[in-house]
């Protein structure tokens, strides 16, 4: 696809708006009266389809109606009455408002705070209407294994393969039920919080830390909790993240996997996974296994 066919793809997909860019009158030596958005935001051929009809000139340019103290047109037919009167009558409110400077005529481009193009207002533009929009930031836990910090960050972007987000793109599957309970419609929430075996595994961790976790309808509710919680937090988002990723295996193994994960084993995949993880990639770390078995964020 050429530039103009992808700059005109763009409005077209709901990208950048048609109205985004216009002319800027300066000394109007190029500026197309009927046919430039150059005075309000949609141009006066779209705008007044009735009084364009009968422009001797369709295809005039700014400077072809003014003659250097007032705006003056030529019609094939009388505008003095009905809508055509109407509509000159709006048409010259509107410019009213027009400046002509000796500048040369210019493009102006209604994102950011200039009136001049720029690649990074472009680049904002483009990044907010295709990018998802998440509450969080960006995470990045450094005691976790690279492949769990990835992981984290399409969750919370929504980015893995659940059977919701793979029916919802078109792709024909045999069920979207959750394979791992059959009970409900598998997408994240349910995954993670509200299917059986993630609540049991919740229940388990929330006996080990001998803390209060409450019931989370969502990644973003679980993530926050970690955040605010002020006890030892690296070590609970370690924890927390390691359940994620244990769940995630455990429903793939049940999916694709020749033999399945028990699910006797899942809490202690998380306990002995999120010790090495933390103690390996943790040079301070002075907890033993003993210590973490007992309750990672007391010892």
């Amino acid at each position: 696809m050429g530039i103009v066919n992808t700059v005109w793809d763009m409005p077209n997909r709901g990208l950048i708006p048609f109205d985004s860019i216009c002319r800027k009158v300066g000394n109007d030596q190029s500026i197309r009266f009927w046919n430039d958005v150059w005075c309000g935001d949609i141009m006066f051929r779209a705008r007044f389809s009735r009084l364009c009809a009968v422009a001797s000139n369709v295809d005039a340019l700014v400077s072809d109606y003014w003659d250097g103290q007032d705006w003056r047109f030529q019609w094939v037919q009388n505008v003095d009455g009905g809508v055509l009167a109407d509509q000159s009558l709006q048409v010259r409110n509107l410019l009213q408002s027009v400046h002509l400077s000796a500048r040369r005529d210019s493009w102006r481009w209604s994102f950011g705070s200039e009136d001049t193009f720029l690649v990074k207002e472009t680049h904002l533009q483009l990044d907010r209407a295709i990018l998802p929009s998440v509450g969080l930031a960006t995470r990045w836990n450094r005691w976790l294994h690279i492949k769990v910090n990835i992981f984290i960050w399409r969750v919370v972007l929504n980015r893995i393969p659940t059977r919701d987000i793979l029916d919802r793109r078109g792709l024909d599957i045999a069920s979207v039920l959750s394979p791992v309970c059959q009970q409900a419609r598998e997408d994240i929430n349910h995954l993670f919080f509200s299917c059986s075996v993630a609540s049991q595994i919740w229940f388990k961790v929330a006996k080990w830390v001998e803390l209060h976790i409450p019931l989370f309808t969502s990644v973003e509710e679980q993530l926050q909790w970690v955040d605010d919680g002020a006890l030892l937090r690296s070590i609970m988002d370690s924890v927390c993240s390691t359940l994620l990723w244990v769940l995630w295996k455990f429903r793939n193994d049940t999916v694709f996997g020749n033999k399945k994960m028990k699910k006797e084993i899942l809490f202690d995949s998380v306990v002995s996974f999120s010790f090495n993880w933390y103690c390996a990639r943790n040079c301070k770390a002075s907890i033993s296994l003993t210590e973490w078995l007992k309750n990672p964020i007391t010892n």
